[in-house]
């Protein structure tokens, strides 16, 4: 048991080290995000997107959009305070690991097993909750839609606007389920857009939605208005089953990626749990 407890401890000693410098990083990119906002790295991010943003609107002829109002502070500061939690939870867990294991303070080491069995169990009942009920997407397929109420069209520049626009683009995809949803849940939906000067007819679904951006009010109404052409428009393809399939598009790798996890998860588990052991056999106090 001597030795498989040394292995592990040196084991342990490693990865939370890593976990320390990892948490670290994740912390101050968090602090940065969330205290200097204008700093020059995010204001040149902002503006590489806002001139990206711009090519795309003057390509598809909505080159009279206003772009002045154009900020990603917003996300930022979610981003940020999600950066922060998780990098203050990490440091956390690999100080409890990594000093639990070199000072052998037996506190530590049970509030370290402790945190890595509540992860797995709570990893394992995510995974099943994902697979085997409803509910989950159900709640999430909730939540987008009521993310469409603040959609306004292709030239918008809220973070709304500008992530849906994304979304449809790249996944090919239409609303949450389908493009009804725009109708129902986006009453703030310009569905006349001024297409290269010119306003476009009411359009059933967002021109995003079209398999090729119309760059003229002639090509919005073939694409989404009318009678819809799935050759021409993704009308029929809701975005949550587009980007949950391209999730989970690869059920071997993913598999190995999730075993490989909890492998080590559990060997971290055996290994905390070996030292506590030995530490109690050789009746090593702890120091609280």
């Amino acid at each position: 048991m001597g030795f498989f407890s040394g292995v592990g401890r040196i084991i342990i000693v490693l990865l939370n080290i890593v976990f320390v410098i990892v948490s670290f990083v994740l912390l101050a990119s968090g602090l940065v995000l969330k205290f200097l906002p204008h700093n020059d790295y995010i204001k040149s991010t902002e503006d590489q997107l806002k001139d990206a943003l711009k090519t795309l609107l003057e390509n598809t002829g909505h080159q009279d959009a206003d772009l002045s109002n154009f900020s990603l502070a917003g996300m930022f500061e979610t981003v940020a305070i999600c950066l922060i939690v998780i990098g203050a939870f990490l440091l956390f867990v690999a100080f409890c690991g990594c000093c639990g294991a070199c000072c052998k303070i037996q506190t530590l080491l049970i509030i370290y097993a402790g945190i890595l069995i509540f992860l797995l169990v709570g990893e394992l009942v995510v995974i099943i909750v994902l697979y085997a009920s409803p509910a989950v997407k159900d709640m999430v397929k909730t939540e987008l839609t009521s993310s469409l109420q603040n959609y306004k069209g292709l030239t918008a520049t809220n973070v709304e606007s500008l992530l849906w626009n994304a979304a449809m683009m790249e996944f090919k995809c239409c609303g949450v389920n389908n493009y009804e949803d725009f109708a129902k849940y986006a009453p703030n939906w310009d569905n006349t857009p001024d297409i290269d000067g010119t306003d476009a007819p009411s359009l059933i679904t967002p021109v995003a939605c079209c398999v090729t951006i119309p760059v003229t009010p002639t090509d919005a109404q073939t694409c989404a208005a009318g009678t819809l052409d799935s050759t021409k428009n993704n009308y029929s393809k809701g975005c949550f089953d587009s980007i949950w399939d391209k999730m989970f598009d690869n059920p071997i790798m993913l598999g190995i990626v999730l075993a490989v996890a909890f492998a080590i998860q559990i060997l971290l588990i055996i290994f905390t749990i070996l030292m506590y052991k030995e530490n109690k056999d050789n009746k090593v106090n702890s120091v609280f």
